[in-house]
């Protein structure tokens, strides 16, 4: 049991988010230390994966350092939304192939069986495409719950399907990202480990990011990852 103070503990954060004086020296670093790079096109001042990146590295990042590592080197992938190290991909691929969807979600996969199959056949037969050049054969719409998308199912259903490890982003043209067979992007990758030993991996290495966080925090996921502490004032129990 470790018994921090305030102090202690926010030093801890701080250092996990690779906010402090010891700046790491490139893209991976950061990706490796953070487990995920947030993507957002909403650009006030850059896109957050710029901004994220910048904020750690300093003056000496450039923009095209995370295309590089991305697209040329493979050391990242894009998947839900992130930029994850790719020693990642070893625990997430079988999660992937096991992620539960919520019953409205399956009914529409389900609904629009052919055209995820159109789409899995025109990316085999073709190699990596935009959305924008996959036709859209659906059967049923989803609700379009939040008004996030359109009345083209193309970008909607590429998503679910990238959820369950069968297409993947294989780079980007511009903003627009370029999809392909996920057994294509994710080629070489070890998807033999079992569901709980991903899920302990992941643990951990969210727990990396945070340094600290709350054991039952629904949106941390650490877990029993790490050691137990308590934190000068709080009541809660931390990892």
């Amino acid at each position: 049991m470790h018994r921090l103070t305030r102090d202690e503990a926010r030093r801890i954060a701080v250092r996990a988010q690779l906010l402090d004086a010891d700046r790491p020296g490139d893209v991976v670093e950061v990706a490796e230390q953070l487990a995920a790079i947030k993507i957002d096109p909403t650009a006030v001042i850059s896109p957050s994966e710029h901004t994220i990146c910048w904020s750690r590295i300093g003056w000496s990042y450039e923009p095209g350092q995370l295309a590089k590592a991305v697209e040329d080197d493979r050391l990242l992938f894009e998947y839900d939304g992130h930029f994850r190290p790719a020693s990642l991909l070893p625990a997430l691929w079988p999660l992937m192939r096991t992620r539960r969807l919520r019953a409205t979600t399956g009914e529409y996969l389900e609904a629009n069986a052919a055209f995820r199959a159109d789409i899995l056949a025109r990316l085999d037969r073709e190699g990596p495409l935009l959305a924008g050049d996959i036709p859209d054969t659906s059967a049923v719409q989803a609700k379009n719950e939040g008004g996030w998308y359109g009345s083209n199912q193309v970008p909607r259903m590429l998503e679910l399907m990238s959820y369950l490890g069968e297409v993947a982003v294989s780079g980007r043209s511009g903003r627009q990202r370029v999809w392909d067979l996920a057994e294509r992007v994710y080629a070489g990758v070890d998807a033999s480990m079992d569901a709980a030993a991903a899920e302990e991996v992941l643990s951990r290495r969210r727990l990396q990011a945070y340094g600290i966080a709350r054991q039952k925090s629904p949106w941390a996921g650490v877990g029993t990852a790490g050691d137990e502490a308590t934190v000068e004032g709080s009541s809660w129990r931390w990892r």
